[in-house]
């Protein structure tokens, strides 16, 4: 039983590991494009330049 409850807490331990490794992507994306001075959209998850 000591086994797997170690397994169990890794495998816990590394599906947190991924998700955030998933969220922060996202947010560095989303900063980017702010910074470059477009506007994320959301619903489409993509970054929209202002056209000059």
């Amino acid at each position: 039983m000591t086994q797997l409850l170690r397994v169990g807490i890794i495998l816990s331990i590394a599906a947190a590991v991924v998700a955030g490794g998933i969220w922060l992507d996202c947010e560095m994306s989303i900063d980017s494009c702010l910074d470059r001075g477009g506007a994320w959209d959301y619903q489409q998850a993509r970054c929209e330049m202002a056209a000059r």
